[in-house]
Formats: C-alpha cells, sequence, structure tokens
C-alpha cells in the first residue's frame, strides 16, 4: 500500500528521524505526542510533548559511538503504521544489533503516540546501560 497516506507519514518521519532534522520531526509531531521507549534501560520510559520527543531521539543518537538503521519495512492501516527497522550500534567496547518495531498512532495526519520495542530486549538493556 505504498500510496496510503500513513504509508507516507511513516517514510517522511523515517526520514526526518534518520537526517536529524529536527524542524521536519516537530512538524510530524502532534502537541499531545506521547513516545513509549520499551526496555529497563537509561534510555527507555515516556516522553510526553515534541520536546520531550526530540530529545529523546537526539539522545539515543548522541548516547553511541557509531549507529546507523536500516529500514526493513512499513505496514499500514488506517489508524497508523508499523516500521520494522534494524539497528547497528557501538559503545566503547560494547556492540548491538537487534530488529526493533516502531508502532505510529498517526491522526490527521500527526503523530500522536509511538511505541518502540526490541526483538531482544535483554541485549538492548545490557547495550544502554
Amino acid at each position: 500500500m505504498p500510496d496510503h497516506p500513513n504509508a507516507e507519514f511513516a517514510t517522511a518521519f523515517w526520514d526526518a528521524v534518520a537526517q536529524g532534522d529536527s524542524d521536519a520531526v516537530r512538524a510530524l509531531l502532534a502537541d499531545e505526542v506521547v513516545w513509549r521507549a520499551g526496555g529497563g534501560h537509561p534510555l527507555s520510559g515516556e516522553f510526553r510533548g515534541p520536546d520531550a520527543v526530540i530529545d529523546y531521539l537526539a539522545r539515543v543518537g548522541e548516547s553511541a559511538d557509531e549507529l546507523t538503521t536500516e529500514l526493513r519495512d512499513i505496514f499500514v492501516n488506517d489508524q497508523g503504521a508499523v516500521v520494522l527497522y534494524h539497528l547497528s550500534a557501538r559503545r566503547e567496547l560494547k556492540r548491538l544489533e537487534t530488529d526493533l518495531y516502531l508502532e505510529l498512532e498517526i491522526r490527521d495526519g500527526e503523530l500522536i503516540r509511538a511505541g518502540s520495542v526490541s526483538f531482544d530486549q535483554v541485549a538492548s538493556n545490557e547495550f544502554w546501560s
């Protein structure tokens, strides 16, 4: 469903985050946006509002010496999208290779809720701690 509006939204959101374009990210976030990052490590938790979400995304990038993501697939319906991606990261001597999914709830062309979960939460917790 490449022409579905939520597929276009998810792609635009992914591209804005990948490019570190905080203005483009902010333009896609609702004022009441809530982001939940799964896990039991210092970067997990709930982040409310555009500023908190943008700060969280920046902290993730700044917390690794190297970090790359590879978009694998986007699944959509009329309520939102699920983005499957692979993350490769390095912090000092630690390395992380894991797949993640990011659930996006989209309303009226804005992101109102997001949640990310690693397929290997134990490894993710260890890496980010």
